[in-house]
């Protein structure tokens, strides 16, 4: 329970339905409204399992959101912890779309009872996995990229291995980048492109990468209106997909998967919109055990997208190459810069 800066008090509950819960009350506690689930900008329910929803205000009166961003109703899963930055707008609190703050290498490993040191701009959270309490040091640009997360419109341009135009991504083209040190995705990679649909018949070819160690990334089409990757590093494979209903037929969509190393999580943005699961699933991500650290991306295929019907091809209109899992929010505002130069 907390003051916001307009006087208000604000209190966040947890609770066993797969949602935190927010109640305002404007009479100095007097009353309440009903508690609800807290919202992100575009009005998407954040979510959190059976789990501590921690909320601090900050020095420079904004917010941040420990949560575990999963519906599930267990004590289980709190490995990661996710983070989203807050604003007063309208007498509310707005929250940005999630970010990965903390994770354990081992996936069943429980991590939750957080706090907040912030001491001359500088920013410490604490946590236990109830074995061990940990104090964390949080880089304050970390922090102030999510605050920005409301208004980024720029293309990240940072670990950028190589960016194609439609001229370059016609069907059955290979796209080849020269192997060096520059070109390394020991820590993951971002795929960030822009497509324009045909039909949505899941399992047509978008495009597959190929290492020289024979390791492959492919994204296709998936099921009920989403985009699917699979990894196989000739051993494993892993398959997962953006929410359903996101991607329609023959329109253009801006869609970016990270594939984080680190974690092992996969993520998908559809339109600038996180994977959250929503009403359709608990998760909107994934872990993976593939291992795919010494993929290289030396060969690109691109795919064809078919259409039945009315005679439009869907089609490859700009393909980013990242050897870096980039932010959400470095991906929210590669997705608002190509909305900004859309006719």
């Amino acid at each position: 329970i907390f003051q916001l800066n307009n006087g208000t008090i604000y209190c966040m509950h947890r609770t066993i339905s797969g949602y935190p819960a927010e109640s305002y009350s404007a009479d100095g506690g007097k009353s309440w409204t009903l508690p609800r689930p807290p919202v992100y900008e575009n009005g998407i329910k954040l979510k959190n399992p059976r789990a501590c929803p921690r909320v601090w205000k900050c020095q420079n009166g904004k917010y941040l959101f420990w949560y575990h961003n999963h519906g599930g109703w267990s004590f289980a899963s709190r490995n990661p912890a996710w983070i989203s930055g807050g604003i007063e707008k309208d007498g509310k609190i707005v929250w940005s779309q999630p970010e990965i703050l903390l994770y354990e290498e081992k996936t069943d490993v429980r991590m939750s009872y957080p706090d907040l040191i912030e001491q001359e701009g500088k920013y410490w959270i604490t946590e236990t996995n109830k074995e061990d309490a940990r104090c964390h040091a949080i880089p304050e640009d970390f922090l102030e990229k999510i605050w920005s997360q409301f208004d980024i419109d720029t293309v990240t341009r940072e670990y950028l291995i190589h960016e194609w135009n439609e001229s370059a991504l016609k069907p059955d083209t290979l796209l080849k980048i020269p192997q060096n040190s520059q070109n390394l995705f020991q820590d993951g990679f971002t795929i960030d492109f822009m497509i324009k649909m045909g039909d949505l018949s899941p399992g047509q070819l978008i495009l597959s990468a190929t290492g020289e160690n024979g390791k492959t990334v492919k994204l296709q089409t998936g099921e009920y209106g989403s985009i699917e990757i699979i990894l196989n590093n000739g051993h494993q494979t892993t398959r997962w997909n953006s929410d359903p209903g996101l991607i329609k037929a023959y329109r253009e969509h801006c869609v970016a998967v990270t594939v984080d190393n680190g974690p092992g999580i996969i993520q998908f943005i559809v339109d600038g919109v996180v994977s959250n699961g929503r009403d359709f699933r608990q998760y909107g991500w994934t872990h993976f055990d593939t291992n795919v650290k010494d993929i290289d991306f030396s060969q690109i295929e691109i795919g064809e997208l078919i259409s039945e019907g009315l005679g439009q091809l869907g089609k490859l209109t700009n393909l980013r190459i990242y050897n870096s899992p980039l932010m959400n929010t470095e991906l929210i505002g590669n997705h608002r810069n190509f909305q900004a130069k859309k006719p």
